[in-house]
């Protein structure tokens, strides 16, 4: 705090200088906060275009089936979906049910947060290197631009021998990725696994 014994201390030089400090301390704030926002944060509020995933056929118009309005009236829906057993068949399937209810959500102007939880040997589908889950790199990543989140569990990852490098850049670590899906579940996320 500037204290001055004299009123007229304060020039317009001194105002105009800590205006502009003042300026560049917002613009630092707020590019820090923008890229601090997790990529759900950042999902799309709503979009015309219907997005495409790669090896995932396009969902079929539903025509006038619809939800009574319940999903228009409670948004964003809010889905996590937890990954813990290694099998492809399990992970394949939740991307693709990711990916047909963003189609379906985009199509009926649904805003959506949706996060995918690898744990257990789950996790070793978030290393780019790993062959057995290499088919997947493309759709879990289109997904991912279209504001899907995927975080990966620490503790797992150590079991695996993995290291924090050895995960896709845009995927983010959580010390446990089952109090991940706890947390996501007290948020209100709907739970969603398959076997």
């Amino acid at each position: 705090m500037l204290q001055s014994t004299k009123p007229s201390a304060l020039t317009a030089r001194t105002i105009h200088r800590w205006g502009i400090r003042l300026a560049a301390c917002a613009c630092a704030v707020a590019t820090t906060l923008a890229t601090a926002i997790p990529a759900a944060a950042q999902a799309p509020e709503s979009s015309d275009a219907v997005p495409q995933f790669p090896g995932v056929r396009p969902a079929p118009d539903p025509g006038n089936l619809n939800y009574g309005g319940w999903f228009k009236t409670h948004q964003p829906v809010k889905i996590v979906f937890g990954v813990g057993s290694p099998g492809m068949s399990g992970l394949k399937e939740s991307l693709h049910n990711a990916a047909l209810s963003i189609q379906y959500l985009r199509l009926k102007h649904i805003t959506y947060k949706i996060e995918f939880v690898l744990y257990g040997n789950a996790v070793k589908a978030a290393d780019p290197l790993n062959q057995e889950y290499a088919n997947l790199g493309d759709l879990m990543e289109s997904l991912h631009e279209a504001g899907v989140e995927f975080v990966v569990c620490y503790n797992s990852m150590h079991d695996v021998g993995m290291h924090r490098g050895d995960v896709y850049s845009y995927m983010s670590l959580v010390p446990a990725g089952v109090l991940e899906i706890v947390r996501r579940e007290n948020e209100g996320y709907a739970y969603i696994r398959n076997f």
